[in-house]
């Protein structure tokens, strides 16, 4: 919707395909830590533990999800071939069910889908950070805000952040 301009602005990641129709804030929003889910107790979780780098995954059955792509750029570069579902309650269920042994994920939302599926006796987030995905604002280029709404953000964010006031909202929204 942002692309056709029926929606100003969305948070999202700045992918290179958004930024042909859509111009993104400089101030980082919010950044999200990419980390692995794993069964507790399962081989999964031992080898990721010893040895938590993508050579490992490679030799694990992975999940990963139709997104932003930086799953699918993650699996390419490091040539894992993960089973691919919408969305990350559904690489968590597979996980839970051994038909994969891991699911490469935000931890803010894996741990959220977690928490929502009752999961935590049977499923662990494991600590090694594979990559990070950084949310900004990102305006239609046909709104008619412009450059003007992005600039003003910016200097709004920027000041909230000096200001402590920033935190206190992040932390009233959690």
């Amino acid at each position: 919707m942002v692309k056709t301009g029926e929606i100003d602005a969305f948070v999202s990641v700045p992918t290179d395909e958004r930024l042909t129709y859509a111009i993104s804030s400089r101030e980082e929003i919010y950044r999200v830590e990419m980390r692995t889910t794993v069964k507790r107790g399962s081989l999964a979780e031992k080898m990721l533990t010893e040895k938590p780098n993508p050579k490992t995954l490679r030799s694990l059955r992975m999940c990963d999800i139709l997104a932003n792509g930086w799953g699918k750029d993650f699996a390419m570069k490091h040539t894992l071939q993960p089973v691919t579902v919408l969305n990350v309650a559904g690489c968590l269920r597979m996980v839970r069910k051994g038909r994969v042994d891991a699911t490469l994920q935000s931890s803010v939302v894996a741990s959220r889908e977690i928490r929502t599926q009752n999961l935590e006796k049977d499923l662990f987030i494991l600590p090694p950070v594979y990559g990070t995905m950084v949310f900004t604002v990102l305006l239609s280029r046909k709104s008619a805000a412009g450059q003007e709404f992005i600039d003003r953000f910016d200097r709004t964010l920027r000041q909230m952040k000096q200001d402590g006031s920033y935190v206190r909202l992040l932390k009233h929204l959690n």
